[in-house]
Parts: structure tokens; C-alpha cells; sequence
């Protein structure tokens, strides 16, 4: 409301009469046209108003034996109280208010009358502020809830992602893992969980510190994820220890897997004078569900996965074990 003008809410169209207008005339024009007041101009100014109450007055004098004035002139109050049409729409509610009236004659640079604002006039433009308001509220409203949509989404991509190394997470790692033993229940798909480990990584990380680990860490991810399909997703699961998933993957397939991971790691030929094999290698289990397999239990999977590590690992590391059995990773 502060920013709209008079000018911008006033009728174009209006009635006026000159001071010297026959009394007649001007009282026919009103019944004609049922207006309850009329802006007196002369050359283009205002001089006065014309008003019910005006003709109230005139008629009491005529009935207290006092004869009619002939023009307009001897009727009209003045002088009138104008506003300019530059002026806001609130200024003139408060001058409405002010001096209690319902009409403010507008004018111009110079003073000419440019229009009659009525309390229809305001009410008309405080209406179509409010609804003005109440849209721009609704899409305020809108584009913060989408915002914030996003941000949600932004918060709950962040909560699944490592930080340090852009993989899933553990968080991740749970729930993507019970999609695919739901998927393995109501569809009878397999499934394989690889878990693999840095060799030696404790040695590695102070001899050569923890820059040079965060580095080979993020190596490693890379040979690791340049080695998997599309539909695999590799997970840090804690430390130096992550878990693949492949989808509808059988035991040779899943060996296979782990197989070219374990290749590609170790062709980086990160240097670790502290182990064996004098270059950064892994070590991973193997554990696949079959499609016939039942219910499956995640963390039954993950601890067979896991069997199978440390059977590689006491081994002689830098190679793939497998478990022996699947039936400890389901129930029922």
C-alpha cells in the first residue's frame, strides 16, 4: 500500500460543475446521475464542494422561509480539502480519517482536478493490496518450501555420503543393502557382498603419514570404482574397510569382481615398504546370496563377508576368500 499512488486507484470519470451553474441544473445532474457530491471547478481548479449535506442545509433554510441561491456559488462549501495524485493511498486514509470525510478531490502539478477518491476507491485499492499480498505471500510461501525441499534433499545426500572419500557410507551401505534383500525375498534375485581391506594400512598410515593415507585412500577408491559395473556400489563401511554390493551376481562372477579390485589396486603400485608385497594391496571376502536363498539377514551377510576376509587375510593377504557356506546369512 505505502508504494501505490492516488493517481493509480482513481476513477478517470467524473462529474463537475462551474460556480456559476444554475442551483437547478446542478441538483438534477445529482438526482440524475445519484451522486452525493459534486466538486465545484473554475478553470480547471477546484473552489469548492457540492455535498447531501450542503442540499440538507439549503432545504432547512427553505423551510425556515429563506429563499434558494440561484448558481452553485451560493451553495458550495469550501474550500475544499484536496490531495495531490502523486500522494500514497495511505496518506489519504489518514487524511480521510483525519477530517472525517468520505471524498478527496485529487489534483495535479498545477493544482487542476484530476479525479474524486472515494471510500470505495480505498477499499477497492487496500483490497487488491491484500489479495496482491496474500499472492506473494503464496509464493513466498512456495519457493521457500521448495528451498527447503531441496535442502532436505541436499542434508540426506550429505548424511550418506563419506566425506573425505564421496562413497556411500555405512548409513547407505544399510539401506541399500535392504533393498536388495527385499528385492532378493519378493523376486528371488541374488545377490553379492564383497568386503574388502588395505593390507597393512596401520604401517602404512605411520610410516607415511596420515596426508599420504587420506591420498592413497582416495587412489585406491578410484581403482576401485574404475573396476566395478555400473550397478555396483562401492561403501566405506569404517577405517580402511569397505563393502561392495553386486546385484544378481553369482559366486564366480562375484570372485571375478573381486579379482579385477584386487588387480587394480594393486597396479596402481602405491609404495609400502612396511608390507610384503612392498606395494599397497587389499585383501577381500566374498559372500553370495542366491536366489533361492529366503530371508535374508543383513547383518548375517555382512559378518559371512566378513569370514571371508579374514580367511584372506591370515592366508598371506593381497587375495580373495570366499565363505564356505550361505546359510549363515539367512533365516527361516
Amino acid at each position: 500500500m505505502k508504494d501505490r499512488t492516488i493517481g493509480s486507484v482513481i476513477a478517470q470519470d467524473f462529474v463537475s460543475i462551474a460556480p456559476d451553474d444554475s442551483l437547478v441544473s446542478v441538483l438534477d445532474r445529482m438526482r440524475d446521475g445519484r451522486l452525493s457530491c459534486v466538486p465545484v471547478v473554475e478553470g480547471g481548479l477546484p473552489v469548492g464542494v457540492i455535498s447531501e449535506r450542503d442540499i440538507l442545509c439549503l432545504l432547512a433554510k427553505k423551510l425556515n422561509g429563506e429563499s434558494f441561491p440561484a448558481t452553485a456559488r451560493g451553495v458550495m462549501s469550501g474550500p475544499p480539502i484536496t490531495i495531490h495524485a502523486h500522494a500514497s493511498v495511505d496518506a489519504a486514509i489518514r487524511l480521510q480519517h483525519r477530517r472525517r470525510i468520505r471524498r478527496l478531490l485529487v489534483v495535479d502539478d498545477d493544482g487542476r482536478l484530476v479525479g474524486i477518491l472515494t471510500q470505495s476507491d480505498l477499499i477497492d485499492a487496500q483490497t487488491q493490496a491484500l489479495r496482491a499480498d496474500r499472492d506473494q505471500l503464496e509464493v513466498y510461501v512456495c519457493e521457500r518450501t521448495e528451498e527447503l525441499r531441496l535442502a532436505n534433499e541436499r542434508l540426506e545426500h550429505m548424511s550418506m555420503i563419506d566425506p573425505m572419500l564421496g562413497t556411500g557410507n555405512r548409513r547407505a551401505m544399510d539401506q541399500h543393502l535392504t533393498r536388495l534383500k527385499d528385492l532378493s525375498e519378493h523376486f528371488g534375485r541374488g545377490f553379492a557382498v564383497l568386503m574388502l581391506d588395505i593390507d597393512d594400512f596401520k604401517s602404512f598410515n605411520d610410516h607415511y603419514g596420515h596426508s599420504e593415507a587420506d591420498a592413497a585412500l582416495g587412489d585406491m577408491v578410484s581403482a576401485v570404482q574404475s573396476a566395478i559395473r555400473s550397478c555396483d556400489v562401492l561403501f566405506r563401511f569404517g577405517g580402511e574397510e569397505f563393502v561392495v554390493t553386486l546385484p544378481e551376481t553369482d559366486e564366480d562372477s562375484a570372485v571375478e569382481a573381486a579379482e579385477r579390485i584386487r588387480g587394480a589396486v594393486e597396479a596402481l603400485q602405491i609404495p609400502h615398504e612396511l608390507s610384503s608385497h612392498a606395494v599397497m594391496t587389499v585383501s577381500l571376502g566374498v559372500h553370495v546370496i542366491g536366489p533361492e536363498t529366503g530371508n535374508v539377514d543383513i547383518s548375517s551377510v555382512i559378518r559371512a563377508a566378513d569370514v571371508s576376509l579374514y580367511d584372506a587375510k591370515e592366508n598371506g593377504r593381497n587375495r580373495t576368500g570366499k565363505a564356505v557356506s550361505s546359510e549363515n546369512a539367512f533365516s527361516g
